[in-house]
């Protein structure tokens, strides 16, 4: 791939964003494990000038994120927890409940809904009980399989590039969570899409925005630098790629608080922002306190009479308070 961003192809200048930012990160998250050997090692970020996206030079080349996914044959004890027996815990899938419920308010009916990236199929789960006839696209074999054998769904193992459009029918919403970070090209992604569903579709993607304000305050201690992830969009370059790939920009939310009601939407943006700042005092009085005096792990067990463990409750906070760091983005098919 050519120096061009990946996102909007402008060749007319990039700055350096951030060198060598991973495994080798200072702070809090510097201990974060590599089961297999990331697509970009040495993760030389440049951020370009036209549309704020941040992508590595040079680029990683497709065989190289195969050989990432490929290499994890299962998933590690954390994903089975939070990814893959989601099930297991009382309430954790109630967010795909409500979203394959504002899914369908935000199209009028149950239709035809594809997921790209659908992990261990939770969310198609949840539509599918809601009335849509439901198809996944899943490059992990560790999760693909999960979906056909445990969950019973259509899902095609392998790579966007690879599925058929011809022995598809047109699809009405298009679902990518926590998927456009990790594309080699994603132009070429949006484009294939396109071509599966109906003009008029909707298209919904959730991506982490780098040029958020609680990005920019972590910086390389971000959550979202990851190993995995090897594009940081903007609003920016995300209606500059949309526009490029037949898709027109709609609205730009947020996951914890979209809703196709905008009155609705107000009420959650409140409730979130609310929840937030209670996280944060969580975080400063008892989760970074814990660090030095592991002792305070057991408070949370103590006061809910062991209805909450440390690792529910670590994981509820966030070992990085944030909001709006994330962006979910609607847009539609282009005729």
């Amino acid at each position: 791939m050519s120096d061009a961003c990946p996102l909007c192809e402008a060749e007319d200048g990039w700055r350096a964003r951030f060198w060598a930012a991973f495994p080798e990160r200072d702070g809090d998250r510097a201990a974060f494990p590599l089961e297999v050997d990331p697509p970009v090692p040495s993760w030389h970020m440049v951020e370009c000038a036209a549309c704020g996206a941040v992508y590595p030079r040079p680029h990683p080349s497709a065989e190289e994120i195969d050989r990432y996914y490929a290499e994890a044959a299962e998933p590690n004890e954390w994903e089975m927890a939070f990814y893959v027996r989601k099930d297991l815990t009382p309430g954790a899938l109630d967010g795909e409940a409500e979203m394959a419920e504002q899914v369908t308010r935000l199209n009028g009916r149950p239709g035809r809904l594809l997921e790209v990236g659908c992990a261990a199929g939770w969310q198609l789960k949840a539509a599918q009980e809601q009335g849509w006839d439901v198809y996944g696209i899943e490059a992990a074999p560790k999760f693909s399989a999960f979906v056909r054998d445990h969950q019973h769904l259509d899902v095609f193992c392998g790579r966007l590039d690879d599925v058929d459009p011809d022995g598809l029918e047109p699809f009405d919403v298009v679902l990518a969570f926590d998927v456009f970070e990790h594309l080699h090209d994603p132009v070429a992604a949006l484009s294939r899409l396109r071509a599966l569903v109906r003009p008029g579709a909707r298209l919904l993607v959730t991506t982490p925005d780098i040029s958020s304000p609680v990005a920019r305050a972590w910086g390389l201690s971000w959550r979202q630098i990851l190993p995995s992830h090897i594009t940081y969009s903007t609003p920016r370059s995300m209606r500059r790629v949309l526009e490029r790939t037949g898709w027109r920009l709609v609205r730009v939310s947020e996951p914890r608080w979209f809703d196709p009601d905008p009155a609705r939407e107000r009420r959650n943006r409140g409730r979130e922002i609310a929840k937030f700042a209670a996280r944060l005092v969580l975080f400063a009085l008892v989760i970074r306190p814990a660090r030095r005096w592991p002792r305070l792990e057991r408070l949370p067990g103590a006061l809910t009479l062991g209805r909450v463990s440390w690792s529910r409750f670590a994981f509820a906070v966030g070992d990085q308070p944030v909001l709006g760091d994330v962006m979910l983005v609607v847009a539609e098919a282009v005729a």
